[in-house]
């Protein structure tokens, strides 16, 4: 999707997706607002969760529109989207065609419809659709139609064949006519597609220390120098000190403040919790001294201890870089903690990731309602997660040794989102 490529599930799907590209070669102007014209209420309401089902909403129709549809419609029946118009056909005396022309006219004016998706009927008699009018309100508007003919096969015949030489999209089946909809309104814009590797992506941000780092060292860095990197980067990281004695300990300690999280980082470690190399609820200075000294033991002088101010959240989510053989650099959302292994919900996009891509990235994530205050807990501010995201494909493309990065738990708190802990890999 970066790259503007619209899936396709299989071939008549891609046959159908061609077909309609082919009538409207760009995106339509507007956001995706559909409105439903049904000769059918069931219809109106199956097109309507397809219209869900593919990232499209349903249009509210401007005050204008409704007064003019009013007017076709019995006293009874209200106005809605979908509007369904067969209650005007036996108002108007049988005289279809006007109620549909009427009623396209009104949709097609409202500046708050962007398509149209008709819902025609193929009964007993001839299909009360003008192809070749519909085709010419179609291209003066700007504004697809897309119609799904339900009903008899031979009553049906007729319209088809003047729909396809009209250029108008007409199908057989309801969520296809929905899906090459949205294939339609969702097609990219050459100005939206992801953003060229060159000279945007520097070194300059880190300082000497780091890059040397970076350039020298292999394998997995401790979590106190990844945060560093990830920090110069304006990725939000918790508030630490590292601490070689208890005198350290304790000075750092009553600068960050109670409670704390204390770690053992060893050289080429990853995986602290089970080496038993995490203390959570540092209350006081007695636990503090205490479990300075339970870290620094089995580490035989080979590491040291990092305290961390303890941050509260109700979502834990992962985030991360993970290179491609094929396609480089990757960014990464997923469920994070000690449940990322177990639910298998992470989402990829190839870096550099441009602004959209990556609040699509955002979209796509499957327990985003994490992210967007569930169950009473903290929303993130999406635009700001999205820099986040692109600062991360920025590190992953300026520095080709770096193999893989892990932030792991990134904590959802009133605060925002802040990485407690990560690893960066070097090859």
């Amino acid at each position: 999707s970066q790259a503007g490529v619209i899936e396709a599930r299989d071939f008549k799907q891609m046959v159908d997706i061609c077909r309609c590209l082919a009538v409207y070669p760009r995106r339509p102007a507007g956001l995706g607002r559909v409105a439903i014209l049904t000769a059918s209420g069931g219809a109106g309401i199956v097109a309507t969760d397809f219209i869900e089902q593919y990232k499209l909403c349903l249009a509210d129709f401007e005050t204008a529109t409704t007064k003019s549809l009013e007017k076709l419609f019995p006293h009874w029946m209200p106005v809605k989207n979908p509007v369904d118009i067969w209650p005007a056909i036996e108002a108007s005396m049988g005289k279809g065609l006007d109620v549909y022309q009427k009623s396209l006219d009104a949709l097609l004016a409202d500046k708050d419809v962007d398509a149209i998706l008709l819902c025609g009927f193929a009964g007993n008699s001839k299909v009360i659709i003008d192809m070749a009018e519909i085709c010419k309100k179609s291209r003066n508007s700007g504004k697809p139609i897309f119609i799904w003919l339900f009903g008899l096969r031979d009553a049906a015949f007729e319209a088809q064949t003047q729909a396809q030489k009209n250029d108008v999209l007409i199908f057989q089946e309801l969520e296809r006519a929905v899906e090459c909809l949205a294939a339609v309104m969702h097609q990219k814009e050459k100005s939206e597609l992801a953003p060229v590797i060159g000279e945007t992506y520097t070194r300059h941000i880190l300082s000497d220390d780091l890059l040397a780092v970076i350039e020298t060292s292999h394998g997995p860095l401790d979590e106190y120098v990844s945060k560093k990197i990830l920090r110069a980067y304006g990725i939000p990281v918790v508030e630490e000190e590292t601490a070689k004695t208890i005198e350290e300990c304790l000075q750092t300690a009553n600068k960050i403040g109670y409670p704390l999280v204390m770690k053992g980082i060893i050289p080429g470690t990853v995986h602290k919790t089970e080496k038993d190399l995490v203390r959570l609820n540092i209350t006081d200075e007695t636990s503090a001294k205490n479990n300075f000294t339970s870290l620094m033991s089995p580490m035989n002088q080979k590491g040291f201890v990092l305290l961390q101010k303890q941050i509260e959240g109700k979502a834990e989510i992962i985030l991360g870089i993970l290179k491609d053989p094929h396609f480089g650099p990757a960014v990464m959302i997923g469920i994070g903690g000690i449940m990322t292994e177990m639910l298998e919900q992470s989402v990829f996009a190839v870096a550099p990731l441009s602004k959209n891509d990556a609040l699509s990235l955002i979209d796509r994530f499957p327990a985003k309602k994490i992210l967007e205050g569930f169950r009473g807990g903290p929303a993130i501010e999406k635009d700001k997660f999205a820099e986040f995201l692109v600062a991360l494909g920025e590190i992953a493309l300026a520095y080709p040794r770096i193999k893989e990065i892990d932030i792991n738990p990134l904590i959802v708190s009133s605060a925002g989102i802040i990485a407690v802990d990560a690893t960066i890999i070097l090859e």
